[in-house]
């Protein structure tokens, strides 16, 4: 059985559209990628990011942050 296009198709963004989905700047995703944090496809000129990559790749820099009587413990 074949499965729908949408379930085979990744979910890609350009640098302005990974910047509004992780409501950063356009320059903070530039430093990303040149810094080798997020993994990103070049065709030509053309950058393009798989978001599911994206997610996996900032994963491991997730800051846990513990809440107790109130206050923030780092």
């Amino acid at each position: 059985m074949a499965k729908h296009k949408a379930e085979t198709q990744k979910r890609k963004a350009s640098r302005h559209g990974l910047a509004k989905h992780y409501d950063v700047s356009t320059r903070c995703v530039s430093n990303w990628q040149a810094a080798g944090i997020i993994p990103f496809t070049r065709i030509g000129r053309v950058v393009r990011f798989d978001l599911d990559e994206v997610e996996a790749a900032l994963e491991k820099y997730k800051v846990k942050v513990w809440y107790r009587a109130g206050k923030e413990v780092k």
